[in-house]
């Protein structure tokens, strides 16, 4: 049943509005259509292709340049369309899949072909409404690259970005991260193998708006740095002056992991004034690997990641690359989830007065709270630490909502926690929301739009080829 209605008119036009905030039309012959619609300015937009516009209460079409609809007709349709999606928050739990995002929510790219691996490992916003996922395309019995899709507000490929909104770049074999500048470019960070193809190197690209190589950037656009072996780059974070902060791991044969970090100014040159030469290895713990970097107001560097016993680590380091002792012991903070439990630490962010840490712990996905001063919050969860309830999965993303946190997880599931770590149970479905794509898929990022609409990505696989492709979705959070 309609949520509101209003008819029939002169011309035997029933207007309607579903929960879902479209404008259903029935016509005196007994057809009834439904189109997806939203209001912009003065003009209604059905979908992505049909937009009509109010004109002395007359809905024109910008197509066929006839009236649609006019006078009582036109207002009524107004109302319904206003009133629904307040309708269907009151009728609905929060968080649903935005359907002006690909008609469904979902948008699945093939990137490499049917016997390629695509797969996105970062997102981000960039202006005009548009997304840039980041990720690799591996096809098989070739190398992989850098595989990177930009795509319109409404879900499709963007054709001002590289080719038909595609783009395959050979400065790194993975993209793992990125992040935006204040003036629209993009900061690219992965992993690229050396000339002799064996051991890998820290890498960056700054991407145009068209998806090329900024040659203002590094050399032709690239940078590259080698901590000595295998290194490999899997976070990356902007400071307030410009600089970009990487962070991952160093591994030496048969030897250690250690954490590694590397500053860069923003002409991608290295940060002489951090660490040594622009880098910092903190070798105090036998095993150890970055996989998160936020930097906070004051400046200071955080990094989370695990310790080669199966822990969640953090680091803080002041902003000359020492470590700062004022934080947990000495500058770090191990924490063991639980006994027979192999934690690790995969995305991080700043909480209010708080870092919050997910990943793998507890049989499932796991979320930690810690002070400022890298002591876990009594006030959340039990004793700082928690498992969501009812997933089994690895917590692979993690973004603020307010004073609320919303968790990703490899199943491609949202969990909506309260500042305590509470499930907010009129979120999805007793608190998480899991969203079915394909045969199979995984979350792997997550990031918010200007106009509070939440992106997820990462990639799924089907029938018959099992081969992976990229996979973003878009959500409305109330």
């Amino acid at each position: 049943m309609p949520l509101g209605s209003a008819g029939p008119f002169p011309d035997g036009v029933m207007l309607a509005s579903s929960a879902r905030g479209a404008a259903l039309i029935a016509t005196c012959d007994g057809t009834t259509s439904e189109h997806p619609a939203r209001i912009r300015g003065r003009r209604l937009l059905f979908g992505s292709d049909a937009v009509a516009s109010l004109a002395k209460g007359v809905l024109m079409s910008r197509h066929s340049k006839r009236a649609l609809l006019g006078g009582s007709a036109t207002a009524a349709l107004l109302i319904a369309l206003i009133a629904a999606p307040n309708a269907a928050r009151a009728a609905n739990h929060s968080g649903t899949l935005d359907e002006s995002f690909g008609g469904d929510g979902i948008v699945v790219t093939d990137i490499g072909g049917t016997d390629a691996y695509d797969a996105i490992q970062a997102v981000v916003a960039t202006p005009g409404g548009r997304i840039l996922a980041a990720g690799l395309s591996n096809p098989l019995e070739s190398a992989g690259a850098t595989a990177l899709a930009r795509y319109r507000w409404d879900g499709s490929l963007d054709p001002g970005f590289g080719t038909q909104g595609q783009e395959t770049l050979s400065f790194a074999d993975v993209a793992h991260a990125a992040v935006v500048q204040p003036d629209g470019l993009v900061v690219v960070g992965g992993s690229k193998f050396n000339d002799y193809g064996a051991l890998p190197d820290f890498a960056l690209a700054r991407l145009l708006p068209d998806g090329s190589l900024d040659p203002a950037f590094g050399q032709d656009g690239q940078v590259t740095t080698d901590f000595g072996e295998h290194d490999e780059l899997l976070a990356l974070a902007r400071q307030p002056d410009g600089k970009l902060v990487a962070a991952g791991y160093t591994y030496k044969f048969l030897d250690t992991t250690n954490m590694a970090l590397a500053r860069y100014l923003p002409n991608g040159s290295l940060d002489t004034r951090f660490g040594q030469g622009g880098k910092v290895v903190m070798s105090l713990l036998p095993t150890a690997s970055a996989s998160a970097v936020v930097v906070q107001p004051d400046g200071r560097i955080v990094v989370a990641g695990w310790t080669g016993g199966a822990d969640f680590v953090l680091a803080r380091f002041r902003r000359d690359g020492s470590l700062d002792r004022s934080f947990g012991t000495g500058g770090l903070v191990t924490t063991d989830l639980g006994e027979d439990s192999r934690d690790q630490a995969a995305a991080m962010t700043l909480h209010g007065d708080g870092l919050v840490v997910v990943g793998q712990g507890l049989g499932g996905a796991a979320v930690a709270r810690y002070r400022m001063n890298g002591s876990l919050d009594p006030n959340f969860g039990t004793g700082g630490v928690l498992r969501v309830p009812g997933l089994t999965d690895a917590a692979t993303a993690v973004v603020t909502y307010g004073s609320d946190l919303i968790v990703g997880t490899a199943r491609f599931s949202l969990a909506r926690l309260d500042r305590h770590g509470a499930l907010r149970t009129d979120f999805g479905t007793g608190g998480v929301l899991t969203t079915k794509i394909g045969g199979s898929a995984s979350l792997q990022a997550l990031a918010w739009q200007p106009d509070g609409r939440l992106v997820a990505a990462g990639y799924t696989s089907d029938a018959p080829h099992w081969t992976d492709d990229f996979a973003v979705a878009r959500y409305r959070i109330n």
